[in-house]
């Protein structure tokens, strides 16, 4: 026997204006006028009050003239009867009289004003940048005055005057330093002036002599090989295109950069599954099972990554801060001295670092 049950809902809609959560996160937006516009506009409407007391006194002065001075012989100021009327057009007559009081040519030479030198910052050369042919562009006219009165200048910390670049430039393995040791003055300074973005390339990773310690089985080629396979293991990219035309999509730069860096130097990463990566180390392909994902956080400050090598062995890949990967090597670990050492070199070369380690 079969039955049918049937669930009624009953949905109630309810207008309450100005009380939804909707309406009440909206802010009206202010009408933006430049400090110059205020004080002409109150100065204008100051003018404007004199007028009327102006226009009212020399009306009340001629209504005294005329009762005390005015006869009826002379036609061409005769005495006049006076009432609330012709009051009234007495003191429009002065308005009209007294009208050039008011600049009122004032407000259009303002504005005449304000468009040229909107012109003039569209055409200035100074604020041309050359790499993209774009000029500055003055979207409103009304607040060009303000530009000579900004005493602090605010912004996000990136994405509006300032472009979040990560290179992969230097790193210190098994106790030596790789990378570019020569100073970044003179024509690299020159560069960075002119355009935050993007970095030229000399100021990439050129020290040939890892991959020589590498490929010359140097007492540090397993220290090496260690190194390069965690920066394509312990991370969150994504990669994009087939075969050299590899781009990575992370999180963060500073995860694209090491991957980059990696890549470089014969290991490339090339395929992620939710389960595994796969990792081309010069010309050979290896596939990494990924066990767990510790992804970086503000509290840890630090990225832990749990492989399955291809020959069994389980690894933990860990980089973050050095404080706090410092803080979590056993005694016994090698290097560490001489690690932090080359941190501080670093940091005097404002060159940020991070902390790599494997179990």
């Amino acid at each position: 026997m079969l039955s049918t049950v049937i669930h009624w809902f009953c949905l109630s809609s309810f207008l309450v204006c100005g009380r939804t959560l909707l309406r009440r996160t909206q802010s009206s937006h202010p009408l933006r006028r430049s400090k110059v516009e205020n004080v002409t506009n109150v100065q204008i409407l100051v003018v404007s009050l004199l007028l009327l007391v102006m226009s009212l006194v020399s009306c009340v002065g001629a209504t005294f003239w005329n009762d005390r001075y005015g006869r009826a012989d002379i036609w061409y100021i005769g005495k006049k009867d006076y009432d609330c009327h012709s009051f009234g057009f007495d003191i429009l007559a002065f308005v009209i009289l007294y009208h050039n009081f008011i600049p009122i040519i004032l407000l259009a030479t303002l504005e005449i004003a304000k468009y040229i030198q909107a012109l003039f910052i569209n055409w200035d050369e100074d604020m041309h940048f050359t790499g993209n042919n774009v000029y500055a562009m003055a979207r409103t006219s009304n607040l060009n005055e303000e530009l000579g009165q900004v005493k602090y200048l605010f912004s996000d910390k990136t994405g509006t005057l300032t472009c979040n670049i990560m290179t992969f430039k230097k790193c210190t393995i098994a106790g030596i330093i790789y990378g570019n040791h020569s100073d970044r003055s003179a024509a690299g300074e020159e560069n960075l002036s002119q355009s935050p973005c993007p970095v030229p390339e000399s100021y990439e990773f050129n020290d040939p002599t890892l991959l020589q310690n590498f490929e010359n089985d140097h007492p540090t080629k397993d220290y090496i090989e260690e190194f390069l396979t965690l920066l394509c293991a312990c991370h969150t990219a994504v990669p994009e295109g087939d075969g050299n035309d590899i781009s990575y999509q992370a999180s963060s730069p500073d995860e694209a950069a090491l991957v980059k860096g990696a890549s470089k130097h014969g290991f490339v990463f090339t395929t992620r599954t939710p389960y595994s990566v796969t990792i081309e180390a010069m010309g050979e392909e290896f596939t990494f099972e990924i066990l767990n994902i510790l992804e970086f956080s503000s509290t840890g400050k630090r990225m832990s990554v749990i492989v399955r090598t291809p020959t069994g062995q389980l690894r933990l890949y860990c980089k973050g801060a050095d404080s706090v990967i410092y803080e979590r090597l056993t005694e016994d670990s090698l290097f560490a001295e001489e690690t932090l050492a080359h941190l501080e070199c670093f940091a005097k070369e404002e060159v940020p670092a991070t902390w790599s380690h494997s179990h």
